[in-house]
This record gives C-alpha cells, structure tokens and sequence, in this order.
C-alpha cells in the first residue's frame, strides 16, 4: 500500500513523540461496543487545508478495541491499521508487543458517540539541532451509525524551533504552534465486517 508523508508522520508521532493531553480521564464503558474489525470505504488526506482532500489508497482494515493503560489508571481506545481480518486479529490479540501498523489514532476520551484525543509531536531533528514540522493534532472517532465510523484528524503545524540540547521537547513544539490554524486534515470512513 502506498502512503502519503502524512500518513507515515501521523503513524511516527504516534509511536514516538507525542504528548497526550494531560486532561484525559479515559474512555467511558460504553467505547467497548466500538470494538470490532473495519474494513476502511474511503480514505482523504489533504495537505495544504483543513479541509476533505482527495482519496488516498489505504490499508484495507481496522483494528479498534478498548485496552488498559496501568500508568494512567485508564483505559483507551484504539484504531490501526491491518491488511485483512486476520491480520486486525493478530494485531489486537498481540497488543502492545510485538505489533506494526502503517498508521493508527489513540483516543484517549469520550463514549461510545464521540471519542476525542489531542497531541503535540517534537518534529523532525535535523543535524544542526534544528526541530521541523512540529505539530499539534486533534483526533475524533464518531460513531456514525450503526456499525460505521467516521475518523477525522486536524493538524496544526508549527514553525520550526531550535532544540534544546540538541533534543526537541513538547514544550518547546508547543509553543511553537500557538496562534498558528489547522492546515492539514484526515478522514477515514470505515465499516465493521467482524467481531474481535
């Protein structure tokens, strides 16, 4: 499957270098009822608006479920990305250990209507110590109707800043998008075909 750099970047901050919103309380109970395997009907990504962009080609499935995260005292939930129904089985049944995925959202509040999460990745580290592209995201997943969801990301991005240390932080990327708009956004459209 081919990705944009959007894609790969959102998959990376994921993994990497975010900073979830320190507000979050966990997901409600009634998020479970999400769980399930989705096959994806349509996938946009545009680059230079926050706005729906053209169609991208997209990994074929997703796994959502609910999990525990001891450290918070919460439990999530998750979106990723898999190549076929028992690919999303494995994926979830081996979660977090030893998994891979092209992309993924984690939503970290919110019931089973609406779940929200924000966070803020360092960028890029470039030899000089330079810090690019830092951004700021905001995740939705809408239950839109009755096994279909809807995933919509907006992403702000900052200017690039000098790193600490030669490290880059949250802190400093944060600041570095304030006052700045929503200049790129994600939408995914998916249906359930399974259980997990």
């Amino acid at each position: 499957m081919r990705f944009t750099s959007l894609s790969v970047a959102c998959c990376f901050c994921l993994l990497a270098c975010s900073s979830e919103d320190s507000s979050s309380h966990g997901v409600a109970a009634s998020a479970q009822e999400l769980s399930g395997i989705y096959q994806v009907t349509s996938h946009t990504e545009n680059l230079d608006a926050c706005s729906e962009g053209a169609e991208v080609t997209a990994a074929g499935y997703l796994a959502v479920f609910t999990y525990d995260v001891p450290a918070f005292g919460e439990t999530w939930l998750g979106a990723y990305s898999c190549a076929s129904e028992a690919a999303c089985k494995d994926l979830a049944a081996k979660w977090p250990n030893g998994v891979s995925y092209e992309f993924g959202f984690t939503f970290t509040k919110g019931d089973r209507d609406q779940l929200t999460a924000s966070e803020v990745s360092t960028g890029y580290t470039s030899a000089e110590g330079l810090c690019s592209e830092p951004t700021q995201e905001a995740h939705r997943l809408l239950s839109v109707a009755d096994g279909q969801i809807r995933i919509e990301s907006e992403i702000t991005v900052g200017d690039d800043y000098q790193g600490k240390d030669g490290f880059c932080t949250t802190d400093a990327a944060s600041k570095a998008v304030q006052g700045k708009s929503c200049s790129r956004f994600v939408g995914i459209n998916a249906t359930q075909v399974a259980e997990l």
